[in-house]
């Protein structure tokens, strides 16, 4: 899906030799998805929630206090409110601007345990060659052992079944 112009390309093609053809629906949707993602556009995202592993705290504490900052193509989001003492925690955080994102710009999840001082507990960058970054703010988010949930109205075509 990261491959735009050959996206149109092939949808068009499909359009041209079957315009009556039974998936002409959704390829006129990709074609309208890829139109949508060449631009920048503004999104929504909802920091959920979280599973961390025990061994994210400090020794002698009773749990980390946990905060979220997202940072997309260099610009900084958040960080989320704080939520103490958990390992499962559930932020329900709504960033309060809204996510400016164009295909091909890199998205980074910093995670912070605000326990006695700032640590940072973890750290992830997309690759340079993921152009659909953004889908990390639409769903689950693996940091090593521990995992993030978040909800964007950032979609990604829904393709149907060929038999």
């Amino acid at each position: 899906p990261g491959d735009v112009k050959e996206l149109q390309v092939r949808c068009r093609s499909y359009l041209a030799v079957h315009p009556q053809g039974r998936f002409r629906a959704s390829a006129r949707d990709v074609l309208r998805w890829t139109e949508r993602v060449t631009q920048p556009g503004e999104y929504r995202v909802v920091l959920k929630s979280g599973n961390f592993d025990r061994k994210v705290a400090h020794f002698f504490s009773r749990g980390p206090s946990l905060s979220v900052e997202i940072e997309v193509n260099g610009v900084r989001y958040g960080p989320s409110n704080i939520v103490a003492r958990n390992y499962q925690p559930e932020w329900n955080y709504d960033f309060p601007r809204r996510v400016r994102w164009k295909l091909g710009d890199s998205v980074r999840i910093v995670v912070t345990d605000h326990y006695y001082w700032n640590r940072c507990v973890g750290d992830i960058s997309s690759d340079q060659s993921d152009s659909l970054a953004m889908r990390w703010l639409s769903g689950e988010v693996t940091l090593g052992t521990n995992t993030l949930t978040f909800e964007s109205d950032f979609t990604m075509p829904t393709m149907p079944m060929i038999e």
